[in-house]
């Protein structure tokens, strides 16, 4: 199933056909190279990464049961499409388009990203097979449906583990997991949740984050997540199963990152910036009686609940209330680096979201700890007054 009745992969082929220098002469055999994976393989000869599963069942034999491993130096048979003649995407891949308005379209697409996608435009981008859908909603929800393509990878492998004294993931560890399912950090990617909750929202804004940190250029959140995907009238299949990459390697980072001693630095005024505090209204307020830490304000921090941006987001024009918010608070976002803080990292990511990525403003960087933990143990922050602002 494809949500246009236009075929990429046919697409592929009348291009080859319309321009004898992308067609071959059927080779029947290909040696692996140093960084080849099946699914690489599958692309370039057969149009489509699905197709490893065709390259495995008839290469098992030099394979093994693993698709994941092949080695450098083996042999595989490659089918021809049409029993005829196989057609080899070059090195780099073809730009061109091969039909001027599917590809005008979808280059418009590209070329006009945004934080936020809606899902009639995610929908014409999985026809053009030209984004990677990642599903961070738990494995058991991904079975019961997602959209065409879309990879799982739960939220659970983004943060950091229970046992950590760290706030961030085991970057090894995540490297494995994204390799072992498939995705392609340097393709398009778009996030997917369940809804556009305050919790889905803030996990997705994470994610993103963690994405961006590792160099993904072009990183998306659907808007309004599957809720809004099934309301515009787009079903949900099974999802997919890529074949693995063979190299795991993950880096992070800093440009979008502060440290406790940043954190530390702006408090007191040793170095130029702001703090932007993204606890919930209820700390403020004095609901939260059962920590002490929680109604403690962060120093010199600008009191901005992630819960009041994320409903500032909300809707079509959630870009221009989001603007009118961040207008309304006492910093000057043009020449000022500011940190988001709050209770969790993901609601810190979830103000910087807003903040950096929809309102497109620089230097907004995220810290990923807790607020709490800047107020305890060594080198917390001395507590004061919190500084007033327009959030509510």
């Amino acid at each position: 199933m494809r949500y246009s009745a236009l075929s990429v992969a046919a697409l592929g082929i009348a291009t080859a056909l319309a321009n004898p220098t992308t067609a071959a002469a059927c080779e029947p055999e290909y040696q692996v190279k140093r960084g080849d994976s099946l699914s690489e393989i599958a692309e370039r000869f057969l149009g489509r990464i699905s197709e490893y599963r065709t390259l495995h069942a008839m290469n098992r034999d030099v394979i093994g049961p693993n698709p994941a491993r092949i080695e450098i130096g083996t042999v595989l048979r490659i089918p021809c499409p049409n029993g005829e003649q196989a057609f080899v995407q070059p090195e780099p891949p073809i730009t061109e388009p091969s039909d001027p308005i599917l590809d005008a379209a979808t280059s418009d697409r590209l070329n006009d990203w945004h934080a936020l996608i809606h899902s009639a435009d995610l929908a014409a981008l999985i026809d053009a097979d030209a984004v990677e859908v990642v599903d961070i909603r738990t494995t058991l929800e991904h079975r019961r449906g997602a959209p065409e393509d879309a990879i799982s990878l739960p939220f659970v492998l983004w943060r950091a583990e229970v046992d950590s004294a760290s706030a961030m993931p085991n970057t090894t560890k995540l490297a494995i997991e994204i390799a072992d399912a498939g995705l392609t950090v340097d393709r398009p990617i778009v996030l997917v949740t369940a809804s556009t909750s305050l919790q889905d929202m803030a996990r997705a804004s994470w994610v993103y984050w963690i994405l961006k940190s590792a160099g993904a250029e072009q990183v998306s959140i659907l808007n309004g997540g599957l809720e809004a995907w099934r309301e515009a009238g787009f079903g949900l299949g099974p999802g997919t199963r890529r074949s693995p990459v063979l190299s795991a390697s993950l880096t992070l980072s800093n440009d979008w990152r502060a440290s406790r001693d940043q954190v530390g630095q702006i408090s007191g005024g040793q170095s130029f910036g702001d703090l932007i505090d993204g606890r919930d209204k209820p700390v403020f307020d004095g609901v939260a009686q059962n920590d002490p830490l929680l109604q403690t304000p962060l120093p010199g921090a600008h009191r901005l609940p992630a819960e009041a941006t994320w409903e500032a987001g909300q809707g079509r024009s959630g870009g221009e209330q989001i603007l009118e918010l961040l207008k309304g608070q006492p910093i000057n976002w043009e020449v000022e680096t500011v940190v988001s803080v709050a209770a969790t990292g993901p609601l810190a990511a979830l103000n910087w979201f807003y903040a950096s990525e929809v309102a497109g403003i620089r230097d907004v960087l995220v810290y990923p700890g807790r607020a709490a933990d800047l107020l305890s143990g060594p080198g917390k922050l001395a507590p004061t007054a919190a500084l007033q602002t327009n959030s509510q």
